[in-house]
């Protein structure tokens, strides 16, 4: 059985679905915040990524589809990233949700290469 997920990751995930849920049944859902936020339970609070970006020293590995509407938001995100552990894998033709289950345009190779490479 898999190890639990941390407090402030399982927090993070459910304030996600929370806000994913709450847009889904609002009546501005044409309007779209591109800016990428995140909430955790800890004395940090809530924040925005963007904000912090470059403090970040751990490996990062931004996947993107080339025609997801939220491309500039991630390309400005990983543009604040410092060091060289840093990649952008932009995929091309894939738009976000693409991304979620179209095994065929997933780059799995390189995907597992970022973590056998920064994940010792």
């Amino acid at each position: 059985m898999p190890s639990p997920l941390p407090n402030a990751v399982s927090s993070l995930l459910l304030s996600t679905r929370h806000s994913e849920e709450k847009a889904a049944n609002s009546p501005n859902t044409a309007v779209q915040d591109t800016r990428i936020k995140a909430t955790v339970s800890s004395t940090m609070g809530a924040f925005s990524l963007l904000d912090h970006a470059d403090e970040i020293r751990s490996a990062v590995l931004v996947v993107h589809g080339e025609k997801a509407y939220s491309l500039p938001a991630s390309q400005e995100a990983f543009g604040k990233l410092k060091g060289d552990n840093k990649e952008l894998m932009i995929i091309p033709d894939a738009s976000h949700t693409d991304l979620y289950d179209r095994m065929d345009i997933i780059p799995f190779d390189k995907i597992e290469a970022f973590f056998r490479k920064y994940l010792k």
